[in-house]
C-alpha cells in the first residue's frame, strides 16, 4: 500500500494534446529534437508478423524489429545512450508507434522509470511522464527568471548510538523538476547550485537518496527522505537538515499498453493505473488502483484489443489463510469506468506463482488474457517442480492452465508473452538460469495447434518484446 501511495500522491499526470497528423512539418523538425542521446530511426509501419524487442549490448539498449520467421533482426527503430535502461514494450494497434518504459531523461524528476512513445513514420520521440511531459517531445526542465542555491545536510538515527548520524556511504539530493543534481560531501552536507527561480518565490520538493552504512543495528540499506522548499531569485538558502530512512522506494512508471483509444499506462511495483491518451490530451482521465478492490499486487496491466477491459494478474494473497484458496487470479475492470468486473481464480498458491515482473498479453480477438508463471504438482506419477506455464482467464470468468513446459522445470521462467496476429503462435521471453547465477534472455515460439516449441534467438541479451495483445 505504502508503494501505491507514494505513486499517488507525487504523481499529476500533465499532457499537453498534440497534432494528430506529424507529416511533412514533423520530418522537417526531427532533426531539430532533443533526444538526449537516443538515435531514433524512420521505419515506417512495422510489418504484421514482426515483432519489436528490447536487448541490450554492452549496456547498451535498442529497440530492434525482428522477423520470427527469418529468425533475424530487420531494423532498428531506437538505440539508446550507454547506461540507460529500456523496458515494456507495446506495438499500437495500428502498428505505427511503439511505446516503452525507459529511465531516458530522469535526472530532473522523482520519478526512475517513465514513459515514451516512438512514431515509427517519422522518427518523433515523445514522452507522456512525469508531470513536466507533454507528449511533444521530450519533457523539458522548469525554467525561472533568476537562479538560486540551496544547501543543507542530511542525517538519520542511528540506533546504535541512540542519536543523529550524517555518516553515509555515498548519496545524492535532487530537486523535482530540475536538472541540478548534488552530491553528498563526506559529512552529510549538499549544495545544489543554478536552482531556477522567480519572484516572489519558486515551490520544489527537494528529495535525497542516501546508503546507510553497516551497524550493530541495521545492515547497510538505503534510505530517502524529502522536504518542501521555496527559493526567491538569487537566495542562498539553507533548508537545514533532511532526515532520512530506509526503505528506500523509487517511483516509476511502466508497462505501457494500447487501448482501442489511447494508452493506459501504470506503476511500477504497484497497482496504479491511468489512461494518459495519445496523442490527444487526456489530462484528468481515468485512474484506478487496483488495491483499491483487492489489497494485493498485481502485475502489468493489460488492455483488451477490443477496448472494453483492462486486465492485470495478481502474485499475493491477503496474508489470510482463508484467502490461500483464490490467492492467485487475474483481475478483470471496466476500461470505461474502472469498475471491477471479474475476478477469475486459477488455483492453489501452493501449486502456481505469477510475478509482478512478468508480463502477459490478450489473445487478438479479446477473447482471453495470458499471464506466465510457473506451475509445481507434487502428487500423481510425475512430479514437477517449478515449471515455466501459461494461464489465462476470460472475461467471462472462465479461468485455466494453458500450457506447462515440464522440459524447463526448474530451469527459468518465462518472462514476457505476446501472440500473433491469429492468436495460434504464441511468442515467449524465456529466462534461462545460468550456472554462475546469472541469466540467458531468448525469445521462443509455441504453437498452439501443434503443441510445438521452438527457439527462436541465441543472443541472450532480449529484455523485452511485443507482438500483438498489448
Amino acid at each position: 500500500m505504502q508503494r501505491t501511495a507514494l505513486v499517488l500522491g507525487a504523481i499529476v499526470l500533465a499532457l499537453a494534446a498534440m497534432a494528430s497528423g506529424q507529416g511533412h512539418q514533423a520530418q522537417e523538425t526531427e532533426s531539430k529534437q532533443n533526444t538526449k542521446g537516443v538515435k531514433v530511426n524512420k521505419i515506417g509501419r512495422i510489418a504484421d508478423g514482426h515483432l519489436i524487442i528490447v536487448h541490450t549490448a554492452g549496456g547498451v539498449a535498442s529497440l530492434d524489429v525482428y522477423d520470427p520467421v527469418a529468425k533475424k533482426e530487420i531494423a532498428n527503430l531506437a538505440k539508446f545512450p550507454q547506461g540507460v535502461g529500456v523496458d515494456h514494450v507495446a506495438i499500437s494497434p495500428d502498428r505505427k508507434r511503439v511505446a516503452f518504459a525507459s529511465q531516458l531523461n530522469n535526472l530532473m524528476s522523482l520519478i526512475s522509470w517513465n514513459i515514451f512513445v516512438i512514431e515509427c513514420e517519422t522518427g518523433v520521440l515523445n514522452q507522456l511522464t512525469p508531470d513536466e511531459a507533454t507528449n511533444e517531445g521530450l519533457a523539458r526542465p522548469r525554467t525561472g527568471t533568476g537562479r538560486a542555491i540551496i544547501k543543507g545536510k542530511l542525517v538519520w538515527f542511528d540506533a546504535e548510538r541512540g542519536g543523529k548520524s550524517s555518516q553515509f556511504i555515498h548519496g545524492n539530493v535532487r530537486i523535482d523538476g530540475i536538472e541540478e543534481l548534488a552530491i553528498l560531501k563526506s559529512d552529510g552536507t549538499f549544495v545544489i547550485e543554478n536552482v531556477p527561480a522567480s519572484e516572489p518565490f519558486s515551490s520544489y520538493l527537494v528529495y535525497a537518496r542516501a546508503m546507510l552504512p553497516r551497524t550493530s543495528k541495521q545492515e547497510m540499506t538505503t534510505a530517502q527522505g524529502s522536504l518542501a522548499v521555496t527559493v526567491k531569485p538569487g537566495e542562498t538558502k539553507d533548508i537545514g537538515e533532511i532526515s532520512v530512512s530506509p526503505p528506500r522506494v523509487d517511483l516509476a512508471f511502466g508497462y505501457p499498453t494500447w487501448h482501442k483509444e489511447g494508452l493506459f499506462i501504470s506503476g511500477i511495483s504497484s497497482g496504479y493505473c491511468a489512461y494518459a491518451g495519445y496523442p490527444k490530451l487526456k489530462r484528468n482521465g481515468w485512474e484506478k488502483s487496483f488495491l483499491d478492490w483487492t489489497f494485493i499486487e498485481p502485475c502489468g496491466v493489460m488492455a483488451s484489443p477490443d477496448g472494453k477491459y483492462i486486465a492485470g494478474a495478481d502474485k499475493w494473497s491477503n496474508n489470510s489463510v482463508e484467502d490461500y484458496k483464490s490467492a492467485r487470479s487475474i483481475l478483470f475492470f471496466d476500461s470505461k469506468t474502472g469498475k471491477p468486473v471479474k475476478r477469475v481464480d486459477l488455483g492453489d498458491p501452493g501449486t502456481l506463482w505469477i510475478s509482478s515482473n512478468n508480463h502477459g498479453a490478450w489473445l487478438p480477438d479479446s477473447s482471453a488474457v495470458l499471464v506466465p508463471g510457473w506451475y509445481s504438482n507434487y502428487s500423481g506419477e510425475e512430479s514437477i517442480t517449478m515449471a515455466p506455464c501459461l494461464y489465462g482467464a476470460t472475461p467471462s470468468g472462465e479461468g485455466m492452465l494453458v500450457k506447462v513446459f515440464k522440459e524447463a522445470a526448474g530451469k527459468g521462467n518465462i518472462t514476457c508473452v505476446s501472440p500473433d496476429a491469429t492468436g495460434k503462435i504464441i511468442y515467449m521471453l524465456f529466462a534461462h538460469n545460468l550456472e554462475n547465477g546469472g541469466t540467458s534472455n531468448d525469445l521462443w515460439a509455441w504453437n498452439r495447434e501443434t503443441d510445438e516449441t521452438a527457439q527462436l534467438t541465441q543472443a541472450g541479451d532480449i529484455l523485452s518484446f511485443a507482438g500483438y495483445g498489448r
